[in-house]
């Protein structure tokens, strides 16, 4: 449901934020294989891999995130609001 997604996103931005990298990382790319443009998972990965020292796939990820949220108009500081 909506609901359980919310808190999966929820908990990996927790996870980014205690350092546990890893775990995030994961939450976010199983997002991202069923909602394969999601900008707020798009940001999480993004942090997540830059935080890990993955800095080319960090580059990677925020070029497809800066393509996702081309559009929008708030601009993010965390994987949820």
């Amino acid at each position: 449901t909506t609901d359980q997604k919310y808190i999966k996103l929820q908990d990996a931005m927790h996870s980014v934020q205690k350092g546990k990298l890893g775990e995030a990382e994961a939450v976010y790319r199983r997002d991202l294989k069923w909602h394969k443009n999601n900008g707020w998972s798009l940001f999480g990965l993004w942090k997540s891999l830059e935080k890990q020292g993955k800095i080319n796939e960090a580059d990677q990820t925020y070029q497809d995130f800066k393509k996702s949220w081309a559009d929008s108009d708030i601009t993010l500081t965390r994987s949820r609001i």
